[in-house]
């Protein structure tokens, strides 16, 4: 992954990260909106995971070269 592009969807990915946690507690329990919004904090949490994993394998394929 391009430096570049692994950064920005970094950046993007906490953005919307915090907008989500700052949206979660205005949002009832037992409504429909707490559930979405737990599953976008899964879905950005995982996407998260798997760019942050993808830059550390692509440093390290790099630094062996």
């Amino acid at each position: 992954m391009d430096p570049n592009t692994g950064r920005l969807a970094l950046n993007l990915a906490m953005v919307l990260l915090i907008l989500d946690l700052i949206a979660l507690p205005f949002v009832r329990v037992d409504s429909g909106e707490f559930f979405i919004t737990l599953i976008g904090l899964a879905i950005l949490i995982l996407f998260i995971a798997l760019v942050s994993f993808e830059i550390r394998r692509e440093a390290k394929a790099a630094s062996v070269k």
